[in-house]
């Protein structure tokens, strides 16, 4: 198997997962690198849509962050069209684990290899907020409520942000006032 392939197929899958599929091609890239690395831990995947980050993070059952030993840290964009923004982050209990592939990952992507970081993310990132999937689909439905009103998909979401900077909330805030603004009939 080659696990380069693999590993592009499935960020590719993940980057074009909609509608509220991103945990099954999230499971399904976990579950090729637990084959590929055995001693792999998890995973955080950032991935920017329409200007906006979105952070899924994925950890093995009964990891934590103190078995982290190794990690591999590189742009989604070398394997598969998306924001070059968007990155993924792997996490092994074992050091030198991706070593194979960070070296895959550099040829494959015809790179001097400074675009794949090894070992230097060993501490998995964390969401800040439990509720980042929450957070994302009351965006994307603010996003559709101002659509419906008559902006283009990619204002709408600018539009968000804009209310958010100027009352200085996060973007999740801003959307939930602009939700609760047409359910309370305003």
């Amino acid at each position: 198997m080659d696990i380069s392939a693999a590993l592009s197929e499935d960020l590719a899958a993940l980057s074009d997962a909609a509608g509220g599929e991103y945990h099954v091609a999230l499971a399904q890239l976990g579950r090729g690198l637990q084959v590929a690395v055995p001693s792999y831990l998890g995973l955080s995947i950032t991935l920017v849509t329409f200007g906006q980050p979105i952070t899924f993070t994925a950890a093995r059952r009964g990891s934590d962050a103190i078995d982290v030993q190794a990690s591999l840290h590189f742009p989604v964009a070398l394997l598969t069209e998306s924001d070059p923004s968007s990155t993924l982050t792997v996490y092994a209990a074992v050091a030198g684990a991706f070593a194979d592939l960070a070296a895959d990952l550099g040829w494959l992507a015809d790179t001097d290899g400074s675009m794949v970081l090894l070992d230097q993310h060993l501490v998995p990132e964390s969401d800040d907020d439990d509720g980042a999937l929450t957070d994302f689909a009351l965006i994307n439905q603010a996003a559709g409520v101002l659509i419906a009103a008559g902006f283009a998909v990619e204002d709408a979401y600018l539009e968000i942000a804009a209310r958010a900077e100027r009352a200085g909330i996060a973007r999740a805030e801003a959307a939930r006032e602009i939700v609760r603004a047409v359910s309370d009939g305003g």
